[in-house]
């Protein structure tokens, strides 16, 4: 039977082996940083949700996104960084009610 001791140095091992595995398949994330006051034309929140104009157009028109008017037309529409949070807690489901920092899960395992 595989001790404690053993079983964690085997896990540590297979980490350690995998993190410097060249063929692993490797997910880089971009980091943007994001001023919670500011608001962003209809593109940049597009390009900040990775989605088209064309959807968050149709989601402004649905109610589902609220934008702020600053002049004539759909050009000078803007949408905050409170409402795009708003709309994607809003769309958010799973297991995971509250999302703060990524790594608090982690923090909480404990090691007999």
């Amino acid at each position: 039977m595989e001790s404690m001791e053993d079983i964690v140095r085997r896990i540590v091992r297979e980490e350690i082996e995998a993190a410097f595995d060249t063929s692993a398949v490797r997910v880089e994330r971009q980091v943007i940083a994001i001023n919670p006051q500011a608001h962003y034309s209809v593109a940049k929140a597009a390009e900040l949700l990775d989605v088209s104009r064309a959807w968050v157009y149709t989601r402004i028109q649905s109610g589902e996104i609220r934008v702020v008017e600053l002049g004539g037309g759909q050009a000078k529409q803007r949408i905050s960084t409170v409402e795009l949070q708003r709309y994607l807690d809003r769309r958010a489901y799973g297991g995971v009610k509250h999302v703060g920092d990524p790594l608090d899960a982690f923090r909480e395992i404990r090691v007999p």
